[in-house]
């Protein structure tokens, strides 16, 4: 029973935190996410894209950064961003 509320917990954890695509406040500058449907993810001005030499790879993810002012994004670092 205990292993299976590990198993459990551990789902909800990936599920809510990794899967659940609020990206706000975090850093996000080491990940490659290309290809995921990023199109509901919840980005923000809180949001590190890149950490001023490496930057997450959102090529193909339809996410929606409409709403974000990128001269403050995380300290305004988007180098090596690909948002294609």
């Amino acid at each position: 029973m205990h292993r299976l509320l590990c198993v459990a917990s551990l789902s909800f954890f990936l599920n809510s935190f990794l899967f659940g695509q609020d990206y706000r406040g975090q850093n996000i500058s080491n990940l490659n996410l290309s290809g995921q449907d990023l199109s509901s993810a919840q980005f923000n001005s809180t949001t590190i894209f890149s950490d001023g030499s490496q930057g997450v790879n959102l090529s193909g993810t339809n996410a929606n950064l409409s709403g974000i002012d990128f001269s403050t994004v995380g300290g305004g670092h988007v180098q090596g961003v690909d948002f294609r």
